[in-house]
C-alpha cells in the first residue's frame, strides 16, 4: 500500500488526474464493499454500504464525461490551455513553427481559391453569382471599448454580423489602445470597408494578425489586445483623407511604410520612429 500512494505534486498533466480519480473509485469502493462484509447486522446498513458502492461507478462515468465535454479544454497541458486562452481573449500569442505552417498552408490554400474564382470569372461571366454584400470575415467585438454599443449598431446596419463578443466576461485586462486588427487572409476591399466604417468610433490604429483557421474563426478584431505583437499603424488625418479617396492597395502600403508603428512601452503610446500620428 506505500508503494501505492498518490503524491499529489506530481500529478501534472489530465490524463494523470484521470488516473488517480480511477485509483481513487477503486479504493472508495472496496472500503465501502469490505465493511458491508464485515457487519451482518444490522441489515439496512450492510445495503447501504452495497449501493453506495454501485452508485459510485455510474457517478464516477458521468463525471468523466462532463469533463472529456463540456470542460475538454480545461482538461488540456499547460502550454496547449494557454493558447486556448490567449486566443479566447484575443491577447499576443507567441506562434510555435507549427503554427506559422499552419497558417502558411491557409495563406497557401485562400490564393489558390481566389486564382480558380477568377480563373471561373474570365471563361464563364455569364455563369458568375454576384457576391454578397459582405465576405463572411469572422468579426470578434470587444465590449471594453468606450463606444461598445455604437459599433455594434453600426455593424447590424451594415448587415455584418458579430460572431464573439469577448472581453469583460474572459479577462481582467484593460484596453491601453483600441485597435483594429485584421487577418492577413483578409482580402484589400474589405479591409478598406472596415476602416471606413470605424472611422467615426474611437479607435487609434490598425494592425494585421496571423489567425490560422484550426485555432480561431475570426478574421477581424474589433479592440482587443492585437496591439502587443509588435505595435499598430496610426488612424491619423493623413490615413482619413486616403479613405475618402479611390485608394488601391499600393497607396496604404505607401501610408504605412511612411507612418512607423505606434508601439506600447509602459502603458504609453511610442512611435517607433518620428510618425505624423494625431
Amino acid at each position: 500500500m506505500e508503494n501505492q500512494k498518490i503524491e499529489p505534486y506530481k500529478v501534472t498533466k489530465p490524463i494523470q488526474l484521470l488516473a488517480a480519480w480511477l485509483v481513487g473509485l477503486v479504493l472508495v469502493n472496496g472500503s465501502l464493499l469490505a465493511t458491508s462484509s464485515a457487519f451482518n447486522e444490522p441489515v439496512w446498513l450492510k445495503a447501504t454500504l452495497i449501493i453506495a458502492a454501485i452508485c459510485n461507478v455510474p457517478l464516477f462515468i458521468g463525471a468523466v464525461f462532463v469533463l472529456q465535454t463540456k470542460f475538454r479544454p480545461e482538461l488540456q497541458e499547460d502550454s496547449y490551455y494557454s493558447k486556448y486562452l490567449d486566443k479566447s481573449t484575443s491577447e499576443y500569442v507567441t506562434l510555435s513553427k507549427d503554427d506559422e505552417l499552419i497558417a502558411l498552408v491557409s495563406d497557401l490554400r485562400s490564393e489558390v481559391v481566389r486564382i480558380e474564382k477568377e480563373a471561373i470569372a474570365s471563361t464563364q461571366p455569364e455563369a458568375v453569382i454576384p457576391e454578397s454584400p459582405w465576405h463572411p470575415w469572422g468579426v470578434a467585438l470587444c465590449d471594453l471599448l468606450p463606444d461598445f454599443q455604437d459599433i455594434r449598431h453600426e455593424l447590424k446596419k451594415n448587415g455584418i454580423p458579430v460572431d464573439r463578443i469577448f472581453g469583460k466576461a474572459n479577462t481582467n485586462n484593460k484596453l491601453q489602445a483600441n485597435v483594429l486588427s485584421f487577418s492577413q487572409e483578409m482580402d484589400f476591399a474589405s479591409i478598406i470597408k472596415v476602416m471606413k466604417m470605424m472611422l467615426p468610433f474611437s479607435f487609434q490604429g490598425y494592425c494585421y494578425s496571423i489567425t490560422p483557421s484550426s485555432v480561431n474563426k475570426e478574421e477581424i478584431f474589433l479592440g482587443g489586445f492585437g496591439y502587443m505583437n509588435g505595435g499598430f499603424y496610426p488612424i491619423n488625418k493623413e490615413l482619413r483623407e486616403l479613405l475618402e479617396t479611390d485608394l488601391e492597395p499600393s497607396d496604404l502600403k505607401y501610408f504605412e511604410s511612411q507612418n512607423p508603428k505606434i508601439v506600447i512601452h509602459n502603458k504609453s503610446m511610442q512611435p517607433t520612429a518620428n510618425a505624423s500620428a494625431d
